[in-house]
């Protein structure tokens, strides 16, 4: 039987950011992430709603159909792990 290793509270935030983000309720309270993302993260994330990656819908922060094909590379860069 494998060992069973409970993640750490940072990885588990890593974890949620990569699922809501994944969703169409996206994530509700972006500053729950701070602890994991870069420190300019609401620069990054000001100009992704500019370039029509992210809409801001119900208090949420929700990734657009054009920013699924780049999730991979928004995520990286708003992550200060991966």
């Amino acid at each position: 039987m494998k060992e069973k290793i409970p993640l750490s509270k940072k990885d588990f935030l890593i974890e949620k950011f990569f699922l809501a983000l994944r969703t169409d309720q996206g994530i509700k309270q972006i500053g729950e992430y701070q602890d994991v993302l870069v420190t300019d993260w609401q620069d990054k994330i000001q100009c992704y709603e500019r370039e029509g990656f992210f809409v801001e819908k119900n208090g949420a922060l929700i990734l657009t159909d054009q920013g699924m094909n780049v999730y991979n590379s928004v995520v990286t860069n708003l992550l200060a792990e991966v």
